[in-house]
Parts: structure tokens; C-alpha cells; sequence
């Protein structure tokens, strides 16, 4: 059969724009489309049918040529009827039809109305403001090494981050019994809205070494790099130096029952209370500070341990733990003393006083005090050594209610030899005021030259010349010591008496003793089955005598109390805690949370 090919006719003028002014007179269809109307023309052609096509076509297979059928062809017919426009738009007919109506009657084209009800899966505000509220709870602090870039920029614990505070969020939400944000709102929240951020873990790492390493990372000049080379080389052997003279020191000690060497640090602080709940994450905590005196040449070490409401942590503090243990452990003349180069506590004029007061008191056998400083960032001391065991002890005490628990803990970290744990009263800290009234604080040495406090590495001190201050700037024993004079003009070599530092202990933050109280009295942050087994409080009044009960309907195990008990000892923790953190503590004051630990772990 043959084929029968139609062509089409076209006129001469071009079809007019559909979107042209013609007022309402264009008024298209939905029925009309693009294939009804190839239809209509294909219908209206005449065909052309002649007896060489149909030979051609028996002849040959391929398709007959339709040009209408293009890609090109077919979109310009759309674009000339007009239905490209309103497919790619989205427009329907009928808005096509009441614009052109509304035109030819001088009526304004109608807004669009979209967008304009609220969204239905926006967080409701008093939501966003619960999560504001909530993150704003976690104690957050400034940075001192940011504070020049990032002003504003906060920091949280570094034990803390996104999950811990959502799970924390969501457990606040439980117990109120209603529904938590998702964790991505809550995310957003914290991000865009707060200038908040976790602080690093502390590291041990030498901030020069580091600096020196990233310097030599980038440095393409071969003079330089040699120099930074060399400069870390000096630098590193200085610190091995430094430990050497440690380790040799040790054996001088052991060998020479006439030289005493002792290593001493500060261990991080420690919070009260630590309770497995989450409100502790943001409450102020009262915090207990931990002073290790490690012997080189016994390996004996002892801990001096009091909290904030005795003391702080400054160099009168550290001053007097050593005073205390001179007194008490130091048999001999001359002491050897190690530690690392904090200014703030180990390297500063109130340290060299209260070792020239040392050295001078006739109720002391000490007559020399050699203090060497160890590299920062490379005092690798044995009272890191011992701190490491107390935190590995740590873990086995989930709950700590007063800062005595400690005490137990740091017993407990070492089995063969367990550490000598000294605990230090307001009577036991003494106040460099008197010291620093009696002498003139000189910037110039005995040589001519400036004294750098922060580059000494050795300090002396000599009974015969108890207001003089000998130094060097090196660990090496053939360098020369220089010296600097702190005596008064017209005034007695010798010093006053030392006064108490915190004669009525030291005040707490009044914000500080408020999270304590709401901790202390808060149901979550104490279990009361366990408080019932730390201590033994005052005897709880008496259940009314009752018949006897067989056994099977007695407690569940020995370390569970009646309920008059349990409130009992809550109570009392209560009322410790409030002693604990009150303006004038004193010694009396802190020794009642002491009988918490009487008979801990015991029943």
C-alpha cells in the first residue's frame, strides 16, 4: 500500500501575536492545544499523491522528510500560538482572561497573595526563647588569648559539646513534660545566636617548640631556616639539661644524707560536688586545689589539699604548703627545690621572700635553698606522675558531695605507697606583707643590669645573706650567679613575723555560693540511698516501736536506710554545705563537713 504524504500551505503573512493589544478579543482555550491544530491543517491540506513518490518509496526504506515535525519547526509554531508562554509561565487561561478583561476596564492587575500566612513548620517562639534560656544556664568565660581578636567570644568546658548539652536539654524538657526542639533547631540556635564555643583540652605542649616547627614549615629561605634550626636545637638542649640536672640532683640526695631535693606542683582543680546528674554542668562548683611535694631522693610524695573557702592558689599559698613542709620533713641543711615557670606562683618576689625567711628563721635548720626552674612546655616532674594516678583514681568515686571526699580519693591512688595527705587550715597560710614592707623590690643587680624575672632558671639563697636574691639565667653549674640587694636603707636584717593570710578564710562569690546551695538542695544532685551510705549524720528520731517483721520483708541490702533516715542525712548535708560557703568558714566551720568521710565506704 502505498503511502500518502500531505504537504501543508502556508500564507504568506506571518500569524499575529497572541499577546498583542487586541483587548478582549483573544480569549484562548484550554480544548485548543498545538496537536489539534496540526490536525486541522493536516486535514485541510490536499494531498498530493503521484506515481513516481510511490515508486520512489518502493524503492528506498527511509522516512519521508516531514519538516513540521522538527524539533525547531514544532517550537516555533508553539511561540507563535502562544502556548509556550503560558507552559513555561504556569499561567492558566482563565488569569490570562481577567487580565486582558480587567485591562480593557482600567483596573489594576491583582497582587499576588502567596507567601503571605505564617510558615507551618516554624519552631514557635517561646521554644527558640526555652533553648535561649536553657544555653545560657552553662557557665561560659573569656579567653585571655582571644580576648585581642574575638572580644566577645565566650568559652565552655572543654568536657562539654553539642550532644551533651541537647541530651541535657531534652532530659530538662522530660520532667516538665513537654516537647523538645529538634537537635538541627537546636543547633542553629546555639550556633547563630550565641558566640559560644568549647574550649581545646589543655595540652602540655611547648607553645616555642611548636612555633618554631610551624615556622620552619613555611620558611623558604635557607639562611632562616638554618637559624630557626639552631634555635630549637638550643632550645631543646637547654630542657634536657635542665632534667638532667634533676635526675643528677636525685642521686646527689640519695647518696648525701646532708642535701634534701624535693619536686613540687599544682595539680588541676578539683570541683565539689561531682554528682552524675547534669546540673552540675552549669553550676558554679567549689573548688579544691591539690599541692604534690614529691622527694627525689625517697620517692615519698605528699599532697597538700584545701579549698577556696580556706585559701587561693597564689604564691603565698604555695609558699606556706612549702613553709609547712620544711617545718615538719626537712632534716637537713641544704635543699634542692624543682619546679616549673609559673610566674604567677612559683617565680616572683612573695616566693623569694618567704625562701629568704627560710633561710634566715632561726626555728628552721635549713640554711641553703637552691630553686631551679624547669623548661616550659618540658618539665616532665615526677608530680605529673602522681597527679596521673589520681586521675585514674578519680573514676571510682562517681559521686563527691565535700571537698574532704578528696582526701579519700588521693589515699586511694597509690596501694604500696599511698601519698601523704596533709590537709591545710586558715591557720596554716601566712601573708608576705610584713616581708615585702621590710625590703625594697630593685629592678637593677648588683652588675648594673635589668633583673628579667621571667629568664631565670636558678635562684639561691643563703642563711649569711638572708636580703639578697642570687640568680643566673642558665641551669648550668660553671655559670656565674648574679645578685640583687632588697635590703632597706637604715633598716634591721632581719624579718617580722609572719601574719595569716585568711585569719576568718576567704570569701566566696555570692553567685558561687548560690549554685552550691541549689546543688546542695536539689533532689537530682543527690542520691539519697548513696548519701545514706557516705556518713553517718546526726541519729535520725526513732521509728515508733512496731512488731517484728520476718525477713524476707527487711531491707533489700545492710546499706539501705528507713526513709526518716535518708532525710535525715540530706538535710545535714544541707546545712554543711551552707557552713561550707559561708562569708567566714573558718576552721570549726569546715571540720563539721568533715565527719561526712568518718566512716566512708565502712558500712
Amino acid at each position: 500500500m502505498a503511502s500518502t504524504s500531505y504537504t501543508f500551505t502556508e500564507s504568506d503573512e506571518e500569524p499575529d501575536e497572541p499577546f498583542q493589544d487586541s483587548g478582549s478579543e483573544y480569549l484562548p482555550s484550554e480544548s485548543e492545544s498545538i496537536s489539534e491544530l496540526n490536525m486541522s491543517h493536516e486535514f485541510d491540506a490536499e494531498p498530493q499523491n503521484t506515481e513516481n513518490d510511490a515508486e520512489q518509496q518502493k524503492r528506498s526504506r527511509k522516512r519521508v522528510r516531514n519538516e513540521n515535525k522538527w524539533k525547531r519547526n514544532v517550537t516555533k509554531t508553539k511561540r507563535n500560538l502562544g502556548e509556550a508562554y503560558i507552559r513555561v509561565l504556569k499561567v492558566s487561561d482563565g488569569r490570562i482572561t481577567r487580565v486582558l478583561v480587567n485591562k480593557s476596564k482600567a483596573m489594576p492587575a491583582p497582587t499576588d497573595g502567596r507567601g503571605k500566612q505564617p510558615s507551618a513548620n516554624k519552631t514557635p517562639d517561646h521554644k527558640v526563647d526555652k533553648v535561649k534560656e536553657f544555653i545560657e544556664r552553662f557557665p561560659s568565660y573569656q579567653s585571655h588569648y582571644s580576648r585581642k581578636k574575638n572580644p566577645h567570644r565566650r568559652y565552655l568546658a572543654p568536657d562539654l559539646n553539642l550532644s551533651i548539652m541537647y541530651d541535657l536539654y531534652k532530659k530538662q524538657l522530660s520532667l516538665k513534660d513537654e516537647q523538645p526542639v529538634s537537635k538541627y533547631i537546636f543547633s542553629e540556635i546555639f550556633s547563630k545566636q550565641f558566640n559560644l564555643h568549647f574550649h581545646a583540652p589543655v595540652s602540655d605542649s611547648c607553645k616555642k617548640c611548636d612555633l618554631l616547627q610551624n615556622k620552619l614549615k613555611f620558611e623558604m629561605d635557607v639562611e632562616k631556616r638554618q637559624s630557626l634550626t639552631t634555635e630549637m636545637e638550643l632550645h631543646q638542649r637547654k630542657a634536657q639539661s635542665a632534667r638532667e640536672g634533676m635526675k643528677s640532683d636525685a642521686v646527689v640526695a640519695k647518696n648525701n644524707s646532708e642535701v634534701t631535693a624535693i619536686a613540687f606542683d599544682l595539680m588541676k582543680t578539683l570541683p565539689t560536688p561531682v554528682i552524675s546528674t547534669g546540673i552540675s554542668y552549669y553550676k558554679r562548683q567549689l573548688w579544691t586545689y591539690c599541692l604534690g611535694i614529691h622527694n627525689l631522693a625517697t620517692k615519698e610524695s605528699f599532697m597538700y589539699i584545701w579549698n577556696e573557702s580556706i585559701a587561693s592558689r597564689g604564691p603565698q599559698e604555695i609558699g606556706s604548703c612549702l613553709l609547712h613542709f620544711i617545718k615538719n620533713q626537712v632534716k637537713t641543711k641544704k635543699l634542692l627545690m624543682y619546679s616549673d615557670q609559673c610566674g604567677g606562683q612559683n617565680r616572683n618576689i612573695k616566693m623569694a621572700l618567704l625562701c629568704n625567711y627560710i633561710v634566715s628563721s632561726h626555728d628552721l635548720i635549713v640554711e641553703e635553698i637552691n630553686h631551679k626552674f624547669l623548661v616550659s612546655g618540658h618539665s616532665y616532674l615526677p608530680c605529673d606522675q602522681d597527679f596521673g594516678l589520681i586521675e585514674k583514681q578519680k573514676k571510682y568515686f562517681k559521686d563527691i558531695y565535700v571537698p574532704d571526699s578528696w582526701e579519700t580519693v588521693v589515699k586511694a591512688a597509690r596501694k604500696k605507697v599511698p601519698f601523704k595527705v596533709v590537709q591545710m587550715t586558715v591557720t596554716d597560710f601566712y601573708s608576705t606583707v610584713n616581708l615585702e614592707k621590710n625590703i625594697t623590690n630593685r629592678k637593677i643587680s648588683e652588675n648594673k643590669l635589668k633583673v628579667e624575672w621571667m629568664k631565670i632558671q636558678w635562684l639561691l639563697f643563703k642563711k649569711s645573706d638572708p636580703l639578697k636574691i642570687y640568680f643566673k639565667y642558665s641551669n648550668q653549674d660553671f655559670a656565674p650567679f648574679d645578685s640583687v640587694d632588697v635590703s632597706k636603707r637604715n633598716s634591721s636584717n632581719s624579718f617580722k613575723e609572719l601574719n595569716l593570710l585568711y585569719p576568718k578564710g576567704r570569701k566566696v562569690d555570692i553567685k558561687k555560693k548560690k549554685d552550691l546551695l541549689d546543688l546542695a538542695q536539689n533532689e537530682e544532685a543527690v542520691d539519697q540511698q548513696d548519701l545514706g551510705q557516705i556518713t553517718p549524720p546526726p541519729p535520725a528520731p526513732s521509728p515508733s516501736p512496731q512488731p517484728p517483721k520476718s525477713k524476707a520483708k527487711r531491707f533489700k541490702s545492710s546499706t539501705q536506710m528507713p526513709p526518716e533516715a535518708i532525710e535525715g542525712h540530706l538535710m545535714h548535708a544541707v546545712n554543711v554545705m551552707q557552713q561550707i560557703t559561708s562569708n567566714k568558714p573558718g576552721r570549726d566551720n569546715c571540720s563539721l563537713y568533715g565527719e561526712l568521710l568518718a566512716t566512708r565506704l565502712d558500712g
